[in-house]
């Protein structure tokens, strides 16, 4: 007895077709879940590589209008603690010179002179607690601060270097003034010119 095959080849074509449309309706339903015409290299290759070099440059462009937003964030905190501390800088002044009056008794120029040291103190203190994301901003530890605001790497055009002075009374040469006793106001005076074109530059 003779052993026969037989052979549907209408059925095998049907076969391999619905294997083509599968696979073509599966790619289909891959692209309109993620909503890319490109989710794998076997979609386009070179268009791959070209839709991932993209994605990563708007990534960090994203990234780095974050940085500059940051970095503006931080530089008015800085600018309100020294607009802060300049204000107070001149009512120092405007007690120097208060005192430097030949009116004034030693009482009152020791009231005045209390007044002063305390702006002093008021001084180092916003000097010391002015921070941004837990970085102390005008107590000297943090003097150059750089912010990545391109998706590049050159410097000065991808970069902004911010650079911090500190504020403290011993930086500004306020540490130690007394408008307590006669001639002392006018050098008190002369330092808070001092600290006052520092603090503006």
């Amino acid at each position: 007895m003779g052993l026969r095959v037989n052979t549907n080849i209408a059925s095998l074509n049907a076969q391999r077709n619905l294997e083509g449309i599968t696979a073509r309706l599966n790619t289909n339903y891959r692209r309109l879940s993620t909503g890319l015409r490109i989710t794998t290299a076997a979609d386009d290759a070179a268009g791959l590589a070209i839709s991932e070099r993209l994605r990563a440059q708007i990534r960090s462009i994203q990234q780095a209008k974050r940085n500059a937003n940051d970095g503006i964030s931080l530089v008015q905190t800085t600018e309100g603690a020294l607009n802060e501390v300049s204000s107070i800088m001149i009512r120092m002044r405007e007690l120097a010179i208060q005192a430097n009056n030949g009116s004034v008794s030693s009482s009152d120029r020791k009231t005045l002179n209390e007044e002063f040291s305390a702006l002093i103190s008021e001084v180092d203190r916003i000097a010391k607690s002015t921070r941004f994301n837990q970085i102390s901003l005008l107590d000297g530890s943090a003097t150059n601060l750089q912010f990545q605001v391109g998706f590049g790497t050159t410097g000065g055009v991808d970069t902004i270097l911010v650079s911090l002075s500190p504020a403290l009374s011993t930086s500004l040469g306020l540490n130690g003034l007394s408008i307590n006793s006669s001639g002392s106001p006018s050098a008190s005076i002369a330092a808070i010119d001092t600290a006052i074109d520092t603090i503006s530059s």
